[in-house]
């Protein structure tokens, strides 16, 4: 967890820094594609071929691709989009309402219930978004200056 996490931070200000110049469907196409390639040679070895065949059906295949498109490809097309017209920190902080996102959809599309669990999860997650986004004032004292009464 803590490996990807770090990745996920330098992709961020690698992307920002370096990549400029590249569209953010280029970037977004790029991160999705490698992403599909390395998940398919890990499943090879996790299952045997035959059976992932034999499992495969039209409505797992229409399943992918609509979590990849709606879910995974507008996600990334927006953060990319916010790494290049703010900053990485601001992106980053952005995919904290991933989970947001996904209780809502969860809720509108597959008739999923709204716990209150779901709901102090969701008080904690829009905190930590507060906290992490929030300017900090700090006051230091310097030695000759008085405040104004």
């Amino acid at each position: 967890m803590l490996i990807a996490t770090f990745c996920y931070g330098l992709a961020t200000h690698i992307t920002k820094r370096y990549l400029k110049e590249i569209s953010m469907f280029q970037i977004s196409l790029g991160t999705l594609l490698v992403g599909s390639i390395c998940s398919g040679i890990i499943v090879l070895f996790l299952e045997e071929p035959i059976q992932i065949l034999t499992k495969i059906s039209w409505h797992h295949i229409g399943a992918l691709i609509g979590i990849g498109t709606f879910g995974s490809g507008i996600a990334y097309l927006l953060y990319f989009y916010l790494i290049q017209k703010g900053s990485p920190n601001f992106a980053s902080i952005s995919t904290y309402l991933v989970p947001v996102s996904a209780i809502f959809w969860g809720y509108i599309l597959l008739n999923e219930n709204i716990s209150w669990r779901l709901i102090i999860g969701l008080v904690f997650i829009l905190m930590g978004v507060y906290i992490t986004s929030r300017k900090i004032k700090l006051s230091i004292p310097v030695k000759g200056i008085q405040k104004e009464s």
